[in-house]
């Protein structure tokens, strides 16, 4: 049962599927279920809670192996958020190191994996890394990594019942949120290798951390209910209600006006590009790449809104809200 009701929320952007949702689908789960590391019961958790659904529009321009893999990757990654949730504070260090012990600058395997979910990773990385340039594996690899220790360190801060500070948890969410893999995974996804000199650009520093936070501060509201229940102190909602000394419909509020905000700070950035591509001289096949990249940033926000309204996960039956009208063109 919800305790407030829910506020609309509007994304300026056009949503879209995968048309290989239900091959690819299919194929993901018949290899999680090769792996013998995955069983039927909690594939089938992961089919009730709709991530085939969510990858494919997060990732609609993908194609059919592209997104079999993306499946995989991100039911391991909330098979091991719900695995995380169950451990005490030493365990969960042990599987967090396990895994990012195997990630090591730019490179992969630097001593085996121990454990179900750092094995998982291990076969998942392999299938990754086959497709993916190795400028886009490393700048996958070491937002994974950084993912995973800020989640650690949302886990300790569970334990301790300790609720951050507002400034300190924007910059820990922006981590643990996993945002910055998911905009990454743009790079093995649809193949799509964002020009060094753009990346580096302090608007792309403004677009990413725009949209890193509209996804998050929604996700946080949708997922509330299910959080607090849980005894979670790393949210949006619980963060500022400790700070606002205010009620939850009051941080709500407050949280709705911000992302609306955000999503203005994105759409301003994003008007900025003709001036930045000619200041930093890109070729127009680069300038192309650049755009499509912050196309796939805008399909994970609107796939990930649809998502986190009707998914069970979070409680969710309801159909997104859209404005069409204000829809942004590809």
């Amino acid at each position: 049962m919800l305790t407030f009701e829910r506020p609309e929320f509007v994304l300026p952007f056009h949503a879209h599927t995968n048309p290989h949702q239900a091959i690819a689908g299919a194929n993901a789960r018949r290899w999680l279920l090769s792996t013998g590391l995955i069983g039927a019961d909690q594939l089938a958790q992961a089919g009730n809670e709709r991530y085939d659904e969510l990858l494919a529009k997060m990732y609609p321009h993908a194609g059919v192996l592209e997104l079999e893999v993306a499946i995989c990757w991100l039911t391991w990654y909330f098979m091991l958020d719900d695995f995380l949730d169950k451990q005490d504070i030493h365990s969960a260090r042990d599987t967090v190191r396990s895994i990012t012990g195997q990630i090591h600058g730019d490179t992969q395997a630097r001593i085996e994996p121990d454990g179900m979910m750092a094995i998982l990773w291990s076969a998942l990385w392999i299938r990754i890394a086959a497709a993916a340039s190795p400028r886009s594996q490393q700048r996958f690899l070491l937002a994974q990594r950084d993912a995973l220790l800020s989640n650690l360190q949302e886990i300790e801060n569970r334990m301790e019942r300790r609720i951050p500070d507002l400034f300190s948890f924007v910059a820990l969410r922006r981590l643990s949120g996993g945002m910055r893999t998911v905009f990454l995974f743009n790079g093995y996804a649809d193949h799509i290798e964002l020009p060094a000199a753009f990346e580096r650009h302090p608007l792309h520093m403004a677009l990413s951390d725009a949209a890193n936070d509209v996804a998050c501060i929604t996700n946080d509201i949708l997922s509330f209910d299910k959080e607090a229940a849980n005894g979670e102190t790393n949210n949006y909602v619980i963060v500022v209600q400790h700070h606002m000394r205010g009620s939850i419909r009051q941080a709500v509020d407050f949280l709705h006006h911000l992302q609306a905000a955000r999503i203005e700070a994105y759409l301003h950035a994003k008007k900025q590009l003709p001036h930045v591509f000619r200041q930093l001289h890109l070729p127009p096949a680069q300038q192309v790449r650049a755009i499509q990249y912050l196309r796939g940033v805008e399909d994970a926000l609107s796939g990930l809104l649809d998502w986190s309204l009707q998914t069970p996960r979070y409680g969710g039956t309801a159909v997104a809200h859209r404005n069409q009208e204000q829809a942004i063109s590809d």
